[in-house]
């Protein structure tokens, strides 16, 4: 009743009002800092400023880039680009040859280049309407591009601007991606439409090509700065506004106080963000450097370690890019050609025809609600996701130094080398046996090799004669997991729920996963450091005994309520939970 009489009170103020009250709220409150004057002066001021030196930079940057885009469309460099870069921007980007233009124009100048090189009809007649729309992304990862190189390489940096090439081109081919996904998703008409009428464009080259050397030269030069200068004056309202505004959220006063002068502020967004401090400081647990550390390791070491990680993540974003599109989304995007040809490839021209039509059966069906087939599926995803978890694997993975290092070892990181090698090798033995074995016999064996490595680790751990023994089982511990519960739990969650409640019931499993993932992490070292007057080690075999007896668990689980899905569609689940 409360609830009904607040929203009908609400619905009845003049939206007016509440707008007034926005805005006599903020700048009151910047104005009773600040000063009135001096407030009205700052907001001028600055407005000022950035359209003198940052404004009219960037639609000199449109201006320029604009007519040199023209003139290389004009003269068939576009063409030529397309040519030779199509093998490369279609599989990494999905984009034709002449998006590498933009790639180039923006990385020369800024982002608005590419804002001035799509107003040119014979440039974007190469683009379907989904792909034109993500020029947006694309052409902005490269945007001054050079400029900061050369800034970089003048400070006596040279390593460093290349990381950030190879990061903003990772990064580009993510976005761009991304971008594509969603466009389809919202407008899959998009997939096929042409962003100009071909005949249009053809028309115009005719009319173009009749005309002498000198003329098309002009005529590209000046159309296509008149171009940037549009884009230019385009861009004016929200660079002032906005920058203003954030600009005075954020700069405290000057030297001699409040003044009027440019770039000055109340500090309001840094406050807030020192007031979420602690969230992340109990989220991360970052607070301080640790007494003791390595300093090679506080300064230089953990940068070799993040270095080192984005070699793999980005070969996997560019390998990704070869991967076909998924014959579900095929589908949705209306590419019934592609998808069957993918579904052919793998099952089999048959096969491939018969799971084509029960996709395009199930993709007209509506969302269902998440508990539509009952509770029990998901509740088992949601176990799943918690056995993950609670068996303790991450824990011993993330202090697995320090658990090395309490077994007496004379160098623990050595032997954490040799388990993550040992991982990788039986990562392998699940890849190359999740087919043929099916995915309960993997995780009821993987559980069971789990139980025997942890009940080993609590009757050996403390005693220095049986060290070798109680590493072997630590071993035996982690290789188990990695042939089972690893992998195969991710593959069985996005296999197990019905196609209609997929979304929401991988949804809730993951976010299960996560919050088992932390409780399991932030309580091992409590219960690992337990001690009683009698045993010293009482932590130590407690804790490992708790991951043997969940370990137990998870298999009896496993075997009595876990379907298997090898061999079986999505379809065939959706039958199998509505019996």
């Amino acid at each position: 009743m409360m609830k009904t009489m607040l929203k009908r009170v609400w619905q009845a103020i003049p939206s007016g009002i509440v707008c007034l009250c926005v805005i006599f709220a903020l700048f009151g409150y910047i104005g009773s800092i600040m000063g009135v004057p001096n407030m009205l002066n700052t907001i001028m001021k600055t407005a000022h400023d950035l359209l003198l030196n940052t404004v009219f930079y960037l639609m000199g940057i449109c201006v320029i880039t604009g007519a040199i885009g023209r003139l290389f469309v004009e003269f068939g460099v576009v063409s030529l680009l397309e040519k030779l870069l199509r093998p490369l921007m279609r599989p990494l980007f999905n984009l034709p040859g002449v998006a590498s233009l933009g790639a180039v124009m923006t990385f020369l100048s800024d982002n608005p280049a590419i804002i001035s090189l799509s107003q040119d009809k014979r440039f974007s007649s190469y683009f379907k309407k989904y792909q034109f729309i993500s020029l947006t992304n694309f052409g902005t990862a490269f945007g001054m591009g050079l400029l900061v190189m050369v800034f970089m390489v003048g400070q006596g940096f040279y390593i460093e601007p290349l990381i950030g090439l190879f990061g903003a081109f990772v990064g580009c081919i993510v976005s761009t991606r991304l971008m594509q996904r969603k466009i389809l998703k919202a407008y899959p008409q998009y997939a096929e439409e042409q962003v100009c009428d071909p005949h249009e464009v053809e028309e115009e080259e005719q009319k173009e090509e009749q005309k002498s050397l000198f003329l098309r030269t002009l005529n590209s030069l000046l159309d296509g700065g008149r171009t940037g200068v549009d884009i230019g004056i385009a861009i004016i309202p929200g660079v002032l506004i906005i920058s203003t505004l954030v600009m005075m959220l954020t700069f405290g006063a000057g030297a001699n106080g409040y003044d009027g002068s440019p770039y000055q502020g109340v500090e309001l967004l840094p406050w807030l963000a020192n007031k979420i401090d602690f969230l992340f400081a109990w989220l991360f647990g970052v607070n301080a450097v640790a007494p003791g550390s390595d300093p090679w390791t506080i300064s230089t070491g953990w940068r070799y370690m993040f270095g080192s990680e984005a070699i793999p993540a980005g070969l996997f974003a560019i390998l990704i890019c070869f991967v076909p599109e998924t014959p579900r989304y095929l589908v949705m995007a209306g590419c019934d050609g592609k998808a069957l040809g993918v579904l052919q490839k793998i099952n089999g021209a048959a096969e491939g025809q018969k799971i084509l039509n029960e996709i395009k059966n199930t993709i007209t069906e509506k969302t269902e609600r998440v508990f539509t087939y009952g509770v029990l599926v998901i509740f088992v995803g949601i176990m799943l996701s918690v056995f993950q978890q609670a068996v303790g694997i991450n824990a011993v993975l993330y202090y697995a130094p320090r658990i090395f290092g309490d077994m007496g070892m004379e160098n623990p990181m050595m032997q954490t080398i040799i388990m993550g090698v040992v991982n990788i090798l039986f990562t392998l033995v699940a890849i190359f046996t999740v087919e043929k074995w099916g995915r309960k016999p993997l995780l009821v064996t993987g559980s069971i090799g789990m139980a025997v490595g942890a009940f080993g680790v609590a009757l050996t751990f403390g005693n220095m004669q049986f060290a070798m023994v109680t590493m072997i089982n630590i071993m035996v511990y982690s290789a188990s997991f990695m042939m089972s519960w690893g992998p195969i739990c991710w593959v069985l969650i996005s296999e197990i729920f019905p196609n209609t409640i997929r979304g929401a019931a991988v949804a809730i499993a993951v976010a299960f996963q996560w919050i088992f993932n932390w409780i399991v992490s932030a309580s091992f070292v409590p219960m690992f450091n337990m001690q009683t007057a009698s045993d010293p080690h009482f932590g130590h075999w407690f804790t490992y005994g708790l991951y043997g007896a969940i370990c137990v668990l998870a298999a009896i689980f496993v075997w009595r309520m876990v379907p298997e899905t090898k061999g079986k569609t999505l379809e065939d689940m959706t039958k199998l939970w509505k019996k």
